[in-house]
């Protein structure tokens, strides 16, 4: 469970490892999303998991890192979230107004789809914006975003309503 960077300059006949992104994780950093904020920066959000040598506790949380380097070299910049049981991968969106915007699924109660907006490439986050909140159990999220034309938000997610139903892809339309 550890993410690296590689490239490819033959569209993807074959690939240069660059680096591994952070450090040998406790548990597992994995599922990363990834946005070019510049010629030469990139930040990846990373889904996180810590547990405890008993496996009894575990946190789980989105943690941001930059190479200012084209992936050469990464360096930790925050922790942009905290995502509950389980953890849940990240999507990170450019929008119409230069902000970055990060969307992930929260998995404790009360099971939300959350939004997080930058307006400094990811240096600082806003307070948590509340996409869509109440589903039946942590079983819900694994986003994919989209900016329409118009700048609306399109973000796309399974969901469920109850504890024991089925799952289904739902989607939320937003302006930020």
């Amino acid at each position: 469970g550890r993410v690296f960077a590689a490239r490819s300059t033959d569209s993807g006949a074959n690939f240069d490892f660059l680096a591994f992104i952070g450090p040998e994780p406790p548990g597992y950093y994995i599922m990363p999303a990834h946005l070019r904020v510049t010629d030469t920066d990139i930040i990846v959000a990373i889904r996180c998991c810590e547990r405890s040598e008993d496996f009894q506790t575990s946190r789980h949380w989105i943690d941001l890192y930059r190479s200012s380097d084209n992936g050469s070299t990464w360096n930790h910049q925050n922790t942009a979230a905290e995502t509950g049981s389980g953890g849940n991968p990240p999507t990170l969106t450019r929008l119409e107004d230069g902000r970055v915007c990060l969307i992930y699924g929260y998995r404790a109660d009360p099971y939300n789809i959350c939004a997080r907006l930058s307006d400094d490439n990811g240096n600082s986050w806003s307070n948590e914006v509340l996409l869509r909140s109440g589903g039946g159990n942590p079983d819900l999220g694994y986003p994919r975003t989209t900016l329409n034309a118009d700048g609306q938000i399109v973000t796309c997610y399974y969901w469920n309503d109850h504890a024991e139903g089925e799952r289904y892809i739902g989607a939320t339309i937003w302006t930020p």
